[in-house]
């Protein structure tokens, strides 16, 4: 079966009686899953093929929040899903001020519930680390810098800027997969990173948001920590033999940035 008649499929099964699809276009951007943009009867929709299916139990709560697109269908056994086209601009595309960032979070933040499942940093780290046969490799980075979370809540977790849409009507978040309680400075961090703002506007960023001063202890940790998930989902893809140049340029600058923090 090949691509475009895999997604047919995939849309007949979660949208029955669809009828005639009437233009698949693949859209770039994604190492996890294939999106495609899919016209049907002049309506336009976003269809997420994933790549690796697995049963995702709690993402069906995120992606119906009023801050996601419109969910019209997910699979949660596996995680294929469709969505409603956004007209807007990724953040790859603009910008926003570091004050406009952490209203964005404050706002994104508010809207999602915790107590709905847990993603742990560190335990996400070793995962990653054990599954490109790295067992252990982890911990003397881990002991070196030492992050511990502030506060737990309702968190995004992959704040790159793919996954956030500037709208008419405001900000939409993308790709609610790794969604759970966490510490939400590490959501600013990997927004602020996305962004790519200077070292200033990571204080300005973190601290409007908080409403009160950081620590460049505290802020140094927790770009560490974020650094060293990146790292290890890298090599990690790799090792499952997703072997993107992006991929391998994050392996390695990430790694690299984490020495130069420490």
């Amino acid at each position: 079966m090949n691509e475009m008649e895999n997604v047919i499929q995939i849309v007949s099964s979660l949208i029955p009686n669809v009828g005639q699809i009437d233009e698949i276009e693949y859209l770039p951007g994604g190492y996890n899953n294939d999106n495609f943009r899919v016209t049907i009867k002049d309506e336009i929709f976003v269809v997420r093929v994933v790549r690796d299916p697995r049963p995702r139990p709690f993402e069906k709560i995120y992606v119906s929040l009023s801050v996601a697109p419109e969910l019209i269908a997910l699979d949660t056994a596996n995680g294929h899903m469709i969505t409603r086209w956004i007209e807007g601009n990724l953040l790859t595309t603009t910008t926003l001020s570091p004050i406009e960032g952490a209203h964005y979070l404050r706002d994104l933040h508010n809207a999602i519930p915790s107590s709905i499942t847990r993603y742990d940093v560190i335990e996400q780290i070793s995962h990653y680390f054990d599954s490109a046969g790295q067992v252990g490799k982890e911990q003397p980075w881990l002991e070196r810098i030492r992050w511990q979370e502030r506060e737990i809540r309702g968190c995004h977790n992959d704040l790159n800027p793919w996954n956030i849409i500037c709208t008419e009507n405001g900000m939409r978040t993308l790709d609610w997969e790794w969604a759970g309680d966490n510490d939400p400075l590490f959501d600013v961090i990997g927004f602020c990173y996305g962004a790519h703002y200077a070292d200033a506007e990571f204080f300005l960023c973190a601290e409007t948001y908080l409403g009160q001063r950081v620590s460049e202890e505290t802020l140094r940790k927790t770009q560490a920590i974020f650094q060293l998930r990146e790292h290890a989902w890298a090599i990690a893809q790799i090792s499952a033999g997703n072997n993107h140049d992006g991929i391998i340029k994050q392996r390695d600058r990430s790694i690299a940035n984490v020495e130069q923090l420490l």
